[in-house]
């Protein structure tokens, strides 16, 4: 089955499984009075309006911290993360839904060309994760600290809580990051031609590859195999 799976309230995912009826929608909510409102709402939309129920749209009640047990290895798409708890005290740095604790439940369950999209009105912690998720290997396609002046609003689906913080004039930071970069270069390590000779000591042509990705070779190695650069 294709997912998209979001931290979000109803409105979010009600929209979105409208648009793109050809995916699975899965909202993920840790307390079960939150998701009570979000599925109440839903069925109300649908008896108001008198549309049928949406096949494409689910929700769970279930903590964050058992991904993997919900999705099987590369079963998700994207991984929307929607003005979730910024956690502010340092000792709770783990428990934001950016940090590497959380990226490594992503990374188990993503698609190899999968994606995060992740939104905030906290400067702060939008600020320690434009630093956290590159430093857990993950690659940022695309950051905005001013969501709504950038990006066309048909291409912006806005939650119940974005909907408030924009009309108060307050701006929206979101960014997008992916493993993409980072499988390219494995993909591109793992060809024989760029494999270093046993007898020789990190002898890589120049020729073959560029003095960024012959950098990013030398860090990537070093971390899986846990030798020493020269």
């Amino acid at each position: 089955m294709r997912w998209k799976s979001a931290w979000a309230k109803g409105v979010f995912l009600r929209e979105l499984s409208a648009r793109e009826p050809g995916w699975n929608f899965l909202g993920l909510e840790r307390y079960a009075s939150v998701l009570q409102k979000a599925i109440e709402r839903k069925e109300r939309e649908e008896r108001e309006q008198g549309k049928k129920e949406r096949e494409n749209l689910f929700f769970l009640w279930e903590d964050a911290k058992r991904l993997t047990e919900i999705f099987a290895p590369g079963e998700v798409a994207r991984i929307y993360l929607n003005f979730s708890d910024p956690w502010p005290k340092a000792g709770h740095a783990m428990r934001r839904l950016t940090s590497r604790e959380f990226l490594k439940l992503y990374d188990a369950v993503l698609a190899p060309e999968g994606e995060i999209w992740f939104k905030t009105d906290n400067d702060g912690l939008f600020a320690w994760s434009l630093e956290e998720i590159p430093a857990a290997g993950w690659t940022l396609e695309s950051v905005t600290r001013d969501l709504h002046g950038e990006v066309a609003p048909e291409d912006n689906v806005m939650t119940e809580y974005e909907q408030k913080f924009s009309s108060r004039g307050q701006k929206i930071s979101r960014l997008i990051a992916t493993r993409k970069k980072l499988a390219r270069l494995q993909d591109q390590v793992g060809q024989s031609e760029i494999i270093p000779p046993a007898n020789c000591n990190e002898r890589i042509s120049r020729e073959l590859i560029d003095p960024v990705l012959y950098l990013s070779y030398l860090l990537i190695r070093n971390y899986i195999k846990r030798t020493p650069f020269w």
